[in-house]
């Protein structure tokens, strides 16, 4: 994908640790084209907010990679 869109590579998100620690993201791959439109869908504790989070800086992924344009 040349010249902007979103890219996700590996996310992952986990909350608290030890025997309580939740993964809330497991190794989430996504790409989205500059213009595109996506819709998140999903049942209650799937991730979507946490993603979405994540995507919008509000949270730091525990592990992997967001690239945003081209940065």
């Amino acid at each position: 994908m040349e010249g902007g869109g979103i890219r996700i590579e590996g996310l992952h998100k986990r909350y608290g640790k030890g025997e309580t620690a939740v993964d809330a993201l497991k190794q989430v791959d996504m790409r989205v084209a500059p213009g595109e439109v996506v819709g998140l869908i999903g049942p209650s504790g799937s991730g979507k907010s946490t993603l979405l989070k994540c995507l919008g800086a509000v949270i730091e992924p525990t592990a992997g990679r967001i690239i945003l344009g081209n940065e």
